[in-house]
């Protein structure tokens, strides 16, 4: 199979990587799961989305209010620097 779309190929890499993940978390697939409520599950998930997407266009909606502030871009990196910091690199991340 020919994935053109570099998303469409993330999302698959993401979604086998998760599979593995469940699999090695968990010793068994979701398919063979048959012990959880999968849509109370999944309505949870859903609720963690909405609060994560949210952040996200709040924060992006902060850094466009910042840009439109700062004109000096030496300025604007210091703000951007004090108010989120440096990335976390991904073994430092916490898990959910």
């Amino acid at each position: 199979m020919i994935i053109k779309d570099k998303i469409t190929s993330n999302v698959i890499n993401d979604l086998v990587s998760r599979s593995q993940r469940g699999l090695n978390k968990y010793n068994t697939t979701l398919h063979e799961n048959n012990h959880q409520n999968i849509l109370q599950h999944a309505y949870e998930e859903a609720l963690d989305l909405a609060q994560y997407l949210k952040k996200e266009i709040l924060t992006i909606n902060t850094v466009q209010d910042l840009v439109a502030y700062y004109s000096n871009d030496a300025e604007l990196g210091a703000k951007i620097r004090e108010t989120y910091g440096k990335k976390q690199a991904d073994g430092d991340r916490a898990e959910n």
